[in-house]
């Protein structure tokens, strides 16, 4: 039987990876949380909210969705193209 008890690091199939550095990227949150100034701003990952919690649309934003339906265009990714040759 395998132990998967990966948020402890115990799991008998990679219990011989170390663990890795910190991510800095989430490091930011992890500072923002422990900081107690209330006029903070969290300015990490996920999305900047107004005081009542709804989240900021960027005007850069705005302009792309408007592009979007006004050429009936959809929010896919483009495929990657390779020109081997």
């Amino acid at each position: 039987m395998i132990d998967y008890d990966i948020g402890n690091y115990s799991s008998s199939w990679c219990s011989h990876v170390n663990k890795g550095p910190p991510d800095p990227i989430l490091g930011v949150t992890e500072v923002f949380n422990r900081y107690t100034n209330l006029k903070k701003n969290n300015l990490g990952i996920g999305t900047y909210r107004e005081d009542d919690g709804k989240p900021i649309i960027l005007p850069s934003v705005k302009l792309a969705e408007e592009e979007i339906q006004k050429n009936n265009m959809d929010k896919e990714y483009s495929p990657i193209s390779i020109n081997i040759g």
